[in-house]
């Protein structure tokens, strides 16, 4: 078989600071797809989009988290993370997407507010690029910058309204994930590896105020845990007292 490469910014022991390359990671290790990694800030030179994700597969790339789950489906179709069943197949696919355009959004904008998580974050590009602290306010500037461009709507709406509306979602991942092992089906779908990696921005960026959230509906937090489990993670475990 061709080899694969996934094209990811950094992040941290391997992982991505992107969710959406994480989900494509977790995506290529649920289906035991062996698979190279390149972490790179080269954006542009390995993305005709300028945005990572990208697979390579041999003289092919495809970009897009989501096109690429499906690329994969068509050349490795089991297991399925895509359910062979329609109404499955529907209800996994609107979940994927609220997640990649909705919940991926608020969590994102938690993390560039959160000051710890922000200088974490900092930190690594640092690292990863060889650079003097003393660059760190550029850097930190040129993130502020991307997140604007991306989110700047939740910037105008205040981080008050923005809060409102993670917890509204984390209520419904928990109602979800309550008394079931998996949100769609019975096994892990596209719909789990989105949302787990959307929720796992709080914890590989440290954010503290939102982990507390995320395990403080049990439900949810574990769901989480198994999925985490199930692709070598570190878990985050359910507090239900947290704030």
């Amino acid at each position: 078989m061709t080899p694969l490469v996934l094209y990811q910014p950094p992040g941290e022991r391997g992982l991505s600071y992107s969710p959406y390359c994480n989900k494509v990671r977790w995506a290529l290790q649920l289906k035991g797809i062996a698979f190279d990694t390149v972490t790179t800030s080269a954006f542009k030179k390995h993305s005709r989009t300028g945005k990572l994700p990208v697979l390579a597969m041999g003289n092919e790339c495809v970009h897009d988290s989501t096109e690429i789950i499906h690329r994969l489906e068509a050349l490795y179709p089991d297991p399925a993370l895509v359910p062979r069943d329609p109404r499955l197949g529907a209800q996994a696919a609107l979940v994927e997407e609220w997640a990649d355009e909705s919940l991926c959004a608020l969590m994102t904008y938690e993390r560039a507010a959160d000051t710890a998580a922000r200088r974490r974050m900092v930190a690594g590009v640092l690292a990863f690029k060889r650079l003097p602290s003393f660059l760190a306010p550029l850097v930190a500037a040129r993130l502020r910058r991307t997140g604007m461009n991306r989110y700047g709507h939740l910037v105008a709406l205040g981080p008050e309204v923005v809060r409102t509306q993670l917890l509204r979602h984390l209520d419904v991942v928990n109602a979800m994930a309550e008394g079931r092992s998996w949100l769609v089906g019975d096994s892990p779908t596209v719909a789990d590896v989105a949302v787990a990696a959307c929720l796992h921005i709080a914890h590989i960026g440290r954010v503290q105020p939102v982990l507390s959230l995320i395990t403080s509906r049990c439900h949810a937090a574990t769901w989480l845990d198994r999925f985490l489990e199930r692709v070598g993670q570190t878990q985050t475990g359910c507090n239900p007292v947290a704030a």
